[in-house]
């Protein structure tokens, strides 16, 4: 894998920072989303595939309505533009509220919940590709034993719903309301792709979440 600095983050040492903080905000990302489901009378969540179309459909109704969260935080993960919105990289819509990106890590972690138990020995590192210039490089993901397609709950967790409100209004193609399914279809594809490797054999699992040992892969996880 590359030992080159991913672009996001300038250093190794910035991205496995950036990651520690991430993992240790995880409980807060979980109580967070509670809270926001309990005060926005959305679904009760338990953890099944099946709990990720009722939260798909909450994300694009909470997405939609423009309510305040009344939080004030930024992904680790994600540069913080000036000012502080986001449009999506080179297509050209209106700006995305804090409150939907700040929407968008909650329901990440809420994926990777899901996910982790359905894969053995799976669990979350600071990514290290094989290229330097890997959109991914350096992003937290859920290893599971595939170094060419790791699972990226974040990846997952947009679920389009960030295009959908930066095009809301518009009329463009990207104007459209996303699939409910799109949260358990990447889920499933994940635990599918990694029976595949399972069964070919072929699973490679990052050594170490941080650090030196990250840059390297082992065929027996010990953990």
């Amino acid at each position: 894998m590359s030992r080159r600095p991913p672009p996001e983050f300038g250093s190794w040492d910035a991205a496995d920072a950036a990651f520690d903080q991430f993992m240790a905000d995880v409980p807060l990302r979980r109580d967070q989303l509670r809270e926001r489901l309990t005060v926005t009378g959305g679904p009760v969540l338990d953890g099944t595939v099946e709990s990720l179309d009722v939260l798909n459909e909450w994300y694009i109704e909470t997405a939609l309505s423009g309510e305040p969260d009344g939080m004030d935080w930024w992904p680790v993960w994600m540069k913080r533009p000036q000012p502080a919105t986001r449009r999506i990289p080179g297509v050209t819509g209106n700006p995305i509220p804090d409150d939907v990106i700040r929407l968008w890590e909650l329901v990440s972690v809420y994926v990777g919940d899901v996910l982790l138990p359905l894969i053995p020995h799976s669990r979350w590192v600071c990514f290290r590709a094989k290229n330097y210039r890997e959109v991914i490089n350096g992003r937290p993901i859920i290893d599971m034993g595939d170094p060419d397609w790791p699972s990226d709950p974040i990846s997952v967790g947009n679920a389009n719903v960030p295009r959908m409100v930066s095009f809301r209004g518009t009329g463009h193609r990207f104007d459209t309301r996303p699939e409910s399914h799109f949260l358990s279809d990447g889920v499933l594809v994940k635990v599918r792709r990694f029976k595949a490797g399972r069964d070919a054999g072929t699973l490679k699992w990052q050594k170490a979440p941080t650090g030196p040992d990250a840059h390297r892969r082992t065929k027996n996880p010990d953990w």
